[in-house]
């Protein structure tokens, strides 16, 4: 972030990279994302996990439940992700969390009308959430 604004004050009106502004909702959620990210990945290096949860044999994904859940996310996010990149998640977030990653999919592109944004993250909270 460059201008002499606060972290606080980019929060609150957003991020202006160039000509192109990001409003300071999707800027809140992309940098609780890549917090999140970090963490995770931090963690994993902190413990030696380099084995993906789910991969012990098998296609990634392959141990989810069926359900509506399951097609949405399939359908949708392996458009741009590999499973085990959804599925490596697993007891990290909560279900407004996995709400906001879906919704800020969503609005990068992910084919996901508005049922589907509730179904996919009822879905991924019962079976990737924190519990």
């Amino acid at each position: 972030m460059t201008g002499g604004g606060t972290y606080n004050a980019h929060m609150a009106v957003g991020l202006t990279l160039g000509a192109m502004t990001v409003p300071g909702t999707l800027y809140r959620r992309v940098t609780l994302f890549l917090e999140l990210l970090t963490v995770t990945l931090l963690v994993g290096a902190a413990y030696g996990s380099a084995t993906p949860v789910g991969a012990a044999g098998g296609a990634p994904g392959d141990d989810l439940p069926e359900g509506p859940g399951k097609k949405v996310l399939v359908r949708a996010c392996t458009t741009c992700h590999d499973l085990d990149e959804v599925v490596k998640f697993k007891g990290y977030y909560t279900k407004p969390q996995w709400r906001d990653i879906v919704v800020t999919m969503k609005e990068y592109g992910a084919d996901v009308d508005d049922a589907e944004v509730e179904v996919l993250s009822d879905y991924l909270a019962e079976v990737l959430g924190k519990k």
